[in-house]
């Protein structure tokens, strides 16, 4: 991750060598979600089943190396 309007990947990939590739950010990290819940949005009615399956992904990623989510 290369500060603000960085380059994050297009997949779950691309965003975990973002995460730990050696570039950017060094996990341990905090990393802020803007104007946005990411508890909330796991559970919306109306979130598709495999939209919830690629936001449980991207939380067991961030989890596993050491990025901790703040939600603002």
């Amino acid at each position: 991750m290369n500060g603000p309007g960085g380059y994050y990947g297009f997949s779950l990939d691309i965003l975990d060598d973002c995460f730990c590739g050696g570039f950017g950010a060094t996990p341990p990290f905090v990393l802020h979600l803007c104007n946005g819940n990411f508890d909330k949005l796991m559970h919306r009615d109306k979130i598709k089943e495999s939209e919830r399956e690629k936001l449980r992904k991207l939380q067991k990623l961030l989890i596993s190396n050491q990025v901790t989510l703040v939600c603002d």
